[in-house]
């Protein structure tokens, strides 16, 4: 019985403690997978925080794509002043680098930080159950994040790329800048080796006949673009009849620095023009070269009836180009920095840097204006006539009749398709109008081609015709604004305006067959844009053109921007042309009449002072001088219209002049001194000169705001 408690009580206690022990192994299993729920907890914690992180630097990625976008803009931008900015361009792509390679490097940086989180996961994971939903979830999230870090790194990537993509091209842009220099410097040591004469970058002298001289600029002038030439040596006003002669010998037709073709007595295209030196025996002028071609160039003078023929060389800028096939036509590429251009023999190369920099500036203005920016720069199809140009546009299925350029968005090759034979200014602000279209379409794209034709037209002619846009070449747009004005209110007149439901159909539009209605579609349109903004704001045409964007019909649209009905807005907007008047065409027109009417009486004055030649009598001669005075007097109070003081100082000199010179002769019939008498006499190619300046300058007034 000892033996057998004794026993019991073994058992008894190795039981007690192998409970004991189970109780604490338990409690030590729970303790331990607690403190592994923990760890779990604090990695979930670590991964949100790294998710955060990564989405911040995805922000900061994003941004610094932005950055990048601005700074490939503002390099494109600056083509047209080439060499200047190439080193501003190269600085701002070594920023732009070392950005990119910082978030690579954080890209980097987030990939390792993933794969550790991973490995510390699967090791807790290992002392859970396998499937604990908790860890699995976890496990899901850090391979989101792994793809994420791939994402980044790849974007990365493709920055990069994009960076050395652009490096190269500024490269080919600094080898055509350098080569352009380079010819330019041997043709300038040519000319200068050739003639004997003074040639350098800038500008050639060029010897005529005895002191006189001609200068060109710039020596060596590019097709297509405008020359400005200086004659010096002449006697003061002394009249000079200038010619240009195209290579092929015939006379170029003469236009005026305002882009206008000089007419002659019977309405045809003129050839030469009038010229005058000044006091110091030198005179000006600028051919407008946009559709000159290379070759050698005359320019022709007729002096004191001798008659004197100086050429001068025009270059074809060279680009880095090649030549590719497209629509059956041979074209030459240009690939610029976001987008190419497409053109034709016979269109000049310096037209196309011209242009690719004139969109820029169209783009970042229409930016700021619209609150639009297409997301992509449209490519250029450049044809110097129109035979090309409805080849092409045959090629592609659209049917081209008046159109001077259409824009397309068709694969595969969509762009801006530009005809080039009219000048620079018209084939700039046709540009603008076809960028606005690709605007409209990339913002609602669902409604092309169902965008109310008068509200599409109507602002892409609304910002051809900007002077914010086209600052510099204004003067050049003035005729036709004023010319489309009066068409549209002598129809409103007439009672032969469309009504704007009559231009809604896009496909109606394009159907006029009739080209004068064809205009007046235009030029309606572009004025009902016009009315909209100057009635209701500059914001009415943005908050009109979204919510046509966001599905509204045009009924309401036009309510939202405007607060009034469709019917109400046309009723108003029918008024509106018929009793408005342009503030700055009214003061051009009241200035002219103005002028005009002073003019008059001097004709008057100067065939009262030649029909007294002879007569002797004081009181005549001091009654003209005492009227050509008065005339004087009352141009000095004139006020001319902005931009026009050039005219008025010639007006009032010219008369200032005008009233010395009959002084003169007063004086001299006075006292027979035969000093005033050779003196008056010397005047007489001034005032000729004068004269003929300023009826010159009139007719340009006249013909920029289109007056009676």
């Amino acid at each position: 019985m000892t033996a057998n408690r004794a026993t019991s009580l073994a058992l008894f206690v190795a039981i007690g403690l192998l409970a004991v022990v189970g109780i604490l192994g338990w409690r030590s299993v729970s303790a331990q997978n607690a403190q592994t729920r923990e760890q779990i907890a604090q990695v979930a914690q670590t991964l949100a925080a790294v998710r955060g992180e990564t989405d911040a630097k995805l922000v900061s990625l994003a941004q610094d794509v932005g950055a990048i976008k601005a700074d490939v803009s503002k390099a494109q931008s600056a083509l047209g002043t080439a060499t200047s900015d190439l080193s501003q361009v190269k600085s701002g792509l070594t920023v732009v680098s070392t950005d990119l390679v910082k978030l690579n490097t954080s890209a980097s940086e987030t990939s390792r930080l993933a794969s550790t989180i991973k490995t510390d996961l699967a090791s807790a994971s290992a002392k859970l159950d396998k499937t604990d939903t908790q860890t699995q979830a976890l496990l899901k999230n850090v391979a989101a994040l792994q793809t994420t870090s791939t994402s980044v790194g790849n974007r990365v990537g493709a920055a990069e790329a994009g960076i050395n993509q652009m490096s190269t091209t500024v490269s080919q842009i600094s080898a055509d800048v350098l080569r352009l220099q380079q010819a330019v410097a041997a043709q300038a040591a040519a000319v200068g080796a050739a003639t004997g004469t003074t040639a350098s970058l800038s500008s050639a002298i060029l010897s005529v006949t005895g002191g006189v001289s001609l200068q060109i600029s710039p020596s060596t002038p590019l097709a297509g673009q405008d020359v400005d030439f200086t004659l010096r040596g002449l006697q003061p006003w002394q009249q000079v009849t200038v010619s240009l002669l195209q290579p092929s010998g015939v006379p170029a037709d003469w236009i005026t620095e305002r882009e206008a073709y000089v007419k002659d007595g019977q309405g045809n295209r003129s050839t030469q023009q009038a010229l005058y030196p000044d006091e110091s025996g030198t005179v000006t002028w600028t051919r407008i070269g946009a559709r000159d071609g290379e070759g050698t160039w005359n320019v022709q003078l007729s002096l004191n009836g001798a008659t004197h023929t100086v050429p001068y060389q025009v270059s074809q800028l060279q680009l880095s180009t090649e030549r590719i096939q497209r629509f059956g036509l041979d074209l030459r590429r240009y690939q610029g920095l976001s987008s190419d251009v497409y053109f034709s023999s016979g269109v000049p190369s310096a037209l196309v840097l011209d242009l690719q920099a004139h969109l820029y500036t169209a783009r970042a203005a229409l930016a700021q204006r619209l609150g639009l920016q297409s997301r992509t720069i449209p490519d250029l199809y450049l044809f110097a006539d129109q035979t090309l140009f409805a080849a092409a546009g045959r090629a592609i299925g659209i049917t081209v009749t008046w159109e001077d350029g259409f824009l397309t968005t068709r694969r595969p090759f969509p762009g801006i398709y530009l005809k080039t034979d009219t000048l620079g200014t018209a084939l700039r602000s046709g540009l603008t109008h076809e960028y606005v279209h690709l605007l409209l379409e990339e913002k609602a794209p669902l409604l092309v081609p169902d965008w109310p034709a008068w509200v599409n037209e109507g602002a892409a002619r609304y910002f051809e015709y900007d002077p914010g846009i086209h600052a510099q070449s204004y003067a050049a747009l003035r005729a036709k604004v004023y010319a489309g004005i009066d068409e549209t209110k002598q129809a409103a007149a007439a009672g032969s305006l469309f009504s704007l439901a009559a231009l809604e159909s896009q496909q109606d539009w394009i159907r006029q067959p009739d080209p004068d209605r064809a205009l007046l579609q235009y030029a309606e349109s572009y004025l009902a844009v016009r009315f909209l903004v100057e009635r209701f704001s500059e914001s009415a045409l943005p908050l009109l053109l979204n919510k046509l964007a966001e599905g509204l019909p045009l009924a309401q649209a036009i309510q939202a921007a405007t607060g009034q009905t469709y019917t109400a807005f046309e009723q108003a907007y029918r008024s509106w042309i018929r009793d408005w008047q342009d503030p700055e065409r009214q003061a051009a027109n009241s200035y002219d009449s103005s002028v005009n009417s002073l003019m008059a009486e001097w004709r008057q004055i100067a065939a009262q002072r030649e029909a007294l030649i002879g007569d002797t009598a004081p009181a005549t001669r001091d009654l003209l001088v005492a009227q050509a005075t008065l005339l004087q007097q009352r141009s000095v109070a004139l006020t001319p219209p902005t931009g026009w003081n050039g005219l008025h100082q010639e007006l009032t000199t010219f008369l200032s002049r005008a009233v010395v010179w009959l002084d003169l002769q007063r004086k001299y019939y006075g006292t027979g001194n035969d000093t005033q008498r050779v003196a008056a006499n010397a005047m007489i190619p001034e005032i000729n000169a004068r004269d003929f300046i300023v009826r010159l300058n009139l007719g340009d007034l006249a013909f920029q705001y289109q007056l009676p």
